[in-house]
């Protein structure tokens, strides 16, 4: 499975739009490596990774409610699994 589906909980709206879903990649190496060299906190590290695994801008996953958040947490944890 090269992507996954998340469906939010609680939709957010973005730059005038409601977001309902979405779609994470398969992360690689790459993504990780450049994740770990940003200088940034393992948190910030971390949402700017996801961000870019599902096509989003890192203030976009800022919105998303903190249960929604661990949907994309979990869906990172089972590409790795």
């Amino acid at each position: 499975m090269s992507t996954v589906t998340i469906t939010l909980v609680f939709p957010i709206e973005y730059k005038g739009e409601k977001v309902n879903t979405l779609t994470m990649r398969r992360p690689k190496l790459k993504d990780q490596l450049r994740s770990m060299t940003s200088g940034k906190s393992d948190a910030e590290s971390e949402k700017d990774m996801f961000a870019n695994l599902c096509e989003q801008a890192p203030d976009f996953m800022d919105e998303l409610d903190l249960s929604d958040y661990q949907q994309v947490q979990n869906t990172f944890r089972n590409f790795l699994s």
